[in-house]
């Protein structure tokens, strides 16, 4: 379908998709336009604290995640955590 424009799925609005008046929330209440420098810059720190290893398991050499205990991008407000240990302590975790 593609060079195809398609429009909103709901009755009436000419929007083109995705429409952000009639679209899914699929953030949860997380903002969908996160900061991805400021998101670069508190996994690198993540990574620096922890030496590269998971702050909960103690695994290294797997993927590792950045995740935030609390709001804002001071690494104090967040960890670094393996796959199992992200999902873990974040029944929402993306991966």
């Amino acid at each position: 379908m593609r060079g195809r424009a398609r429009v909103c799925a709901v009755v009436g609005c000419g929007r083109l998709q995705p429409c952000p008046e009639h679209a899914p929330d699929h953030t949860h209440g997380r903002s969908p336009w996160r900061d991805r420098e400021s998101q670069r810059w508190f996994r690198r720190a993540l990574l620096l604290r922890s030496d590269g290893s998971c702050d909960r398991c103690g695994k290294s050499g797997v993927e590792l995640f950045a995740h935030h205990d609390r709001p804002g991008w001071d690494p104090e407000h967040g960890r670094l955590l393996c796959g199992a240990c992200h999902m873990a302590v974040d029944n929402m975790a993306r991966h």
